[in-house]
């Protein structure tokens, strides 16, 4: 049986944020055709999923035994060592459903300063690129921006177009999915009536993930506070601010929202914060506890090409949401009916947007209803469904990948030489030699030595 293993960069446990998410629910789908291993930075724990999988961590001798046994590793191409990757005989699938050097680029540009591009980002994306022998995307604007990067690769050509003119069999849409079981309530309330300043007759305004820098939630906590003078029974709830993954630093946008929350509504009456994770399998509670979701982010790049799996959660509840115009999944809710789309950065359409929904809950019925409508396409089993078909016709066979890159290549010496520069600018010399042991040995990990 073909043997696939998932690594996961980010945590994978009780609280999970959507790069674990994706891996564990693939994983999950995966499993019932061929033999699975799901590894992250930390071991997952037993029972998360299933005992139709092996699981472990990519930090420690884990992969040291799992590697050299599998048929393929599909991964988004980062924390797990970089040399163990791309010089693996193995077949390589690289999830692009996160484009990080634009998400990298809106970091450093909130960090304030001088600004860098991030260069070594790119170095990563030329080399996953050359590497790769199937690639993931969440969405067909998504595979646009992927197929001008692999044309810039050289990796459609003349030979591979006769073959495979639409390229689907080099890069697909692997959207960010749902779960095929409606989302249920567990014996303990979440919001409403539970959590303290929310009482049982409040309408609740959820923003239903992080605070992450290229997300406006500024324009929310004001068009809360706006629509609080019309109507006192409106709550705004925002479900976490303490990313799982203990690496990922605090963002600047959430700390601006707490700052403009306390000096707008000192008292905390209408705006309430969740400054913990909620967990993956509690998170229906919340969605169903509330009556409206928002989801806003400035007009940058990074929207453009983000597929918010935060909506795909409204989907799933049937909560509507009021979210910022311009990315793929925002879009295709307001053309269906099921949610209201707003310009970036308009406090007014927003606060105009949660009053008449508050005015309306017949309007809010049918939105459900359009939701649920179109969560059936966006189903894990569904999404799943290029990457298992891409396994069975290409690897199957028993062949191994014919893309994999010696060890000291062009492509991997410049991508290295850039890593050292930066890891000697920020943390010194010492470190650098750690990392550079820990590509040798996976089972050292500099970060905790």
């Amino acid at each position: 049986m073909v043997r696939v293993i998932f690594i996961s960069n980010d945590m994978v446990g009780e609280k999970v944020a959507g790069p674990g998410i994706r891996s564990l629910e693939l994983a999950r789908r995966l499993a019932s055709r061929f033999e699975v291993a799901l590894l992250g930075p930390e071991r997952p724990p037993e029972g998360i999923a299933g005992a139709a999988m092996s699981l472990g961590s990519w930090r420690g001798a884990d992969l040291s035994r799992e590697l050299p046994a599998a048929d393929v590793v599909v991964s988004q191409g980062i924390g797990w060592p970089m040399r163990r990757l791309v010089t693996s005989p193995a077949w390589q699938v690289i999830d692009l459903y996160d484009p990080l050097h634009l998400e990298e680029t809106a970091l450093r540009h909130a960090r304030g300063g001088a600004w860098r591009a991030p260069e070594t980002v790119h170095l990563q994306y030329d080399l996953l690129l050359r590497r790769g022998d199937f690639f993931l995307c969440a969405s067909e604007r998504q595979r646009d921006l992927w197929l001008g990067h692999l044309l810039a690769a050289r990796r459609i050509d003349p030979p591979t177009y006769e073959g495979d003119p639409a390229a689907r069999r080099l890069i697909d849409v692997v959207p960010f999915g749902l779960s095929e079981t409606p989302p249920t309530r567990s014996s303990r309330p979440a919001l409403k009536g539970a959590w303290p300043g929310i009482a049982a007759g409040d309408f609740v305004l959820l923003w239903n993930g992080g605070l992450w820098n290229w997300l406006d939630p500024v324009t929310a906590v004001r068009a809360a506070m706006e629509a609080a003078k019309v109507a006192p029974r409106l709550r705004l709830f925002f479900m976490g601010l303490k990313h799982p993954h203990p690496g990922v630093p605090e963002m600047r946008a959430a700390a601006d929202a707490l700052a403009l929350a306390r000096s707008l509504d000192p008292a905390s009456r209408h705006l309430s914060f969740n400054h913990d994770w909620v967990p993956y399998e509690r998170r229906a509670d919340f969605l169903l506890d509330a009556d409206l979701a928002v989801s806003l982010h400035h007009d940058t790049l990074e929207a453009r090409f983000a597929f918010r799996t935060r909506l795909l959660d409204c989907l799933w509840a049937g909560l509507p949401p009021i979210a910022t115009r311009g990315d793929a999944l925002a879009d295709l809710i307001a053309a269906s009916g099921g949610g209201v789309a707003v310009p970036p950065g308009d406090v007014a359409a927003v606060r105009d947007a949660v009053l008449a929904a508050m005015a309306e809950p017949g309007r809010r019925a049918a939105q459900a209803d359009a939701l649920r409508r179109l969560a059936a396409d966006f189903t894990w089993t569904r999404a799943a469904a290029p990457l298992v078909e891409w396994i069975e016709r290409h690897v199957a066979a028993g062949s191994r990948s014919p893309r994999r890159l010696r060890a000291f290549s062009p492509a991997v010496i410049t991508y290295f030489s850039r890593k050292a520069v930066e890891f000697t600018a920020e943390r010194g010399l010492g470190y650098l030699v750690k990392k550079a042991i820990h590509q040798f040995k996976p089972d050292y990990d500099p970060d905790r030595t």
